[in-house]
């Protein structure tokens, strides 16, 4: 049996042992003693004393010793467990990846102070991490701490939190193939992802989420932002927007996507005509809601329409952009997307605005329209 006696025997040889290698032994046998639980409580109040002391060990050796053999006691002493968790790495990181004691308000407060990417990983291997320390890490973008998180099932990340790891990592093919992995993603960010994964990741989205294959051939081609703009081509006006769209509609092919692409290119007339149908309102009163500055009157017709709710701020910012932003006279239809990025971009809403970065490389893709026929048959 453990007694106080012993381990302040094994203290005092530590206090005098010259060696750094022998106390780091020492402080390991005095932990695995307390972690034995075998102390009254008086006896447990002098043993956590004699972990502050050791927490405080100018050797790193000595102070890893501690993290190590205590970070899945619960009993460790939160302020030993802090003064743990703010030390170099291989001091904190043990405390920081299984110790219990650290609250999410800790977390947070770590998470936001340091500067090394290996504590934030640490954080994100945890066992549980709640969807408010997930989120606290993607914004970090220290990408082996969201790699980390994203393949970490005991993580919650919420569905915005996902559009934000595409936001920053949708370039990055490890990132976006554990996200794919860990599954459970929106119809919307998985149609999203496949604009920018290779094409054995969008296999992989095309049979999680019944994706067809076909759609991805012909809509992405080898640059991974093309993006189909096929129902606004340059000879809508032939068939006449009304038409086209009823015909899209009836063929199944008015998708949540077209209609977002289509206000990205700034054709608010295939917007309004395609929200309305999928609204079940005449295009007169779309036109009217979508044209009103009443922030309501879109979100109404937004969600009639059962668009996809993590996109609706971004596309209520976009409209707006647009409709502030006039076409000048001359001005041909590239051009105005570029100044409608620059506008984006100096206003900071492609960070600070979910699936905006998104709506940002559709924007961009001026090639590669296919015309309207090929959406049609």
């Amino acid at each position: 049996m453990v007694t106080q006696s012993s381990l302040l025997e094994h203290f005092v040889k530590f206090k005098t042992e010259p060696s750094v290698e022998t106390r780091a032994e020492l402080t390991g046998i005095i932990c695995e003693q307390f972690n034995s639980g075998q102390f009254r409580a008086q006896e447990k109040d002098i043993v956590k004393e004699i972990l502050g002391f050791l927490s405080r060990d100018v050797e790193t050796k000595i102070r890893q010793a501690v993290s190590e053999t205590m970070k899945e006691n619960d009993d460790l002493p939160h302020d030993v467990a802090m003064r743990l968790a703010k030390d170099v790495e291989a001091v904190a990181n043990p405390i920081l990846e299984f110790s219990n004691v650290l609250t999410d308000e800790d977390l947070e407060e770590i998470i936001a102070s340091v500067e090394q990417a290996g504590k934030i990983e640490a954080i994100a291997k945890r066992k549980n991490v709640s969807e408010k320390i997930s989120a606290s890490i993607i914004e970090t973008k220290e990408k082996i701490a969201v790699e980390a998180l994203v393949a970490n099932d005991g993580a919650k990340i919420a569905d915005e939190s996902k559009e934000r790891v595409v936001d920053y990592f949708g370039s990055s093919e490890d990132v976006m193939a554990a996200l794919i992995k860990r599954g459970n993603l929106s119809s919307t960010l998985a149609e999203r992802m496949v604009t920018l994964v290779s094409e054995k990741l969008q296999n992989k989205l095309a049979e999680e989420y019944h994706i067809r294959p076909l759609a991805l051939r012909t809509t992405f081609g080898a640059s991974n932002e093309k993006v189909v703009l096929g129902v606004i081509s340059e000879n809508t006006d032939k068939m006449g927007v009304q038409n086209l769209v009823d015909q899209l509609y009836k063929t199944g092919k008015l998708t949540h996507s077209i209609v977002l692409r289509a206000l990205c290119r700034a054709d608010l007339e295939f917007f309004e005509v395609g929200m309305a149908k999928l609204a079940g309102i005449p295009a007169v009163n779309a036109r009217k809601l979508i044209r009103t500055s009443d922030k309501k009157g879109f979100e109404a017709l937004f969600n009639a329409a059962s668009m996809p709710s993590t996109m609706k701020e971004a596309a209520e910012t976009l409209l707006s952009l647009i409709l502030e932003s006039e076409r000048k006279e001359g001005e041909d239809s590239s051009l105005f997307s570029r100044r409608l990025i620059e506008n984006i971009i100096s206003k900071g809403y492609d960070h600070d605005i979910p699936n905006m970065q998104y709506f940002v490389t559709l924007i961009s893709s001026n090639a590669g329209n296919i015309h309207k026929r090929a959406l049609l048959n």
